[in-house]
C-alpha cells in the first residue's frame, strides 16, 4: 500500500506539473502570454491617450509578484479619473471608459492581424457613452487614422452621419432617410443583398 500511495504521490505531482506547463494562466505558456499581454495593454494605452482627456490606464492582468513566477487572472484593472487605487477590471469602469478600451483593444487586435486579414473594424454606435468632447476627439483620431490609411476597411453603424466630417468620403448606407438630412449621397455605391 506504502508502495502504491507514494506511485500515486508521484504521478499527482507530474501531472500537476504538466497542467501547470499547459495553463494559459501560468508556467511556460502562461509566461509567454504575459509577454504578449503587456505588450497589448501598451499599445490600448497608447491609443486611448490621443482620444481620452482624463486619466485612463489599462494595467496587466498579472497577478506575479516576480518575473520568474507567472500568474494571469485575466482581469484588467484600469486606473481612471482621480482614484489612487485601479478598478479591479475593465468591467468598473464607466459606459464611456469602457467604450473606448474596448475600441482601443480591437484597433490593436487588427494590427496584430496585420492589413491583409480582409477583416474590417466594425464598429457599432461607438461614442454613444462618449461626451462631445470625447465623442469630437473619437471621431477626430478614426478620421485621422483613415486619412493615414491605417484603417483599410470600417463598418460603422452611427446616428451621427454629420459628426467631425468622419463620413465625408465614405460610402453611406442609409436603410431609412425618412424625416432625416442626410448631407452626403447615401446608397450610390451600395449592393445589398
Amino acid at each position: 500500500i506504502k508502495d502504491n500511495i507514494a506511485d500515486l504521490e508521484r504521478r499527482e505531482k507530474h501531472t500537476a506539473l504538466l497542467m501547470d506547463g499547459l495553463s494559459p494562466v501560468k508556467g511556460l505558456i502562461g509566461y509567454y502570454m504575459n509577454d504578449f499581454l503587456k505588450s497589448v495593454v501598451a499599445n490600448v494605452n497608447a491609443i486611448i491617450q490621443p482620444i481620452w482627456t482624463g486619466r485612463l490606464q489599462v494595467l496587466n492582468c498579472s497577478t506575479s509578484t516576480s518575473d520568474e513566477d507567472v500568474d494571469l487572472n485575466y482581469q484588467f484593472p484600469v486606473f481612471s479619473g482621480n482614484k489612487d487605487k485601479p478598478n479591479k477590471d475593465v468591467a468598473y469602469c464607466s459606459g464611456g471608459e469602457r467604450e473606448i478600451i474596448n475600441f482601443a483593444f480591437r484597433i490593436v487586435i487588427l494590427r496584430y492581424l496585420g492589413e491583409r486579414c480582409g477583416i474590417p473594424l466594425m464598429m457599432d454606435e461607438v461614442g454613444v457613452a462618449f461626451d462631445e468632447l470625447h465623442r469630437g476627439r473619437f471621431c477626430a483620431y478614426v478620421a485621422e487614422q483613415l486619412r493615414l490609411d491605417k484603417l483599410p476597411q470600417v463598418f460603422m453603424i452611427s446616428h451621427y452621419i454629420n459628426q467631425y466630417g468622419v463620413f465625408n468620403n465614405s460610402n453611406v448606407i442609409a436603410l431609412n432617410t425618412e424625416g432625416l438630412t442626410v448631407p452626403v449621397k447615401v446608397n450610390q455605391k451600395a449592393i445589398i443583398r
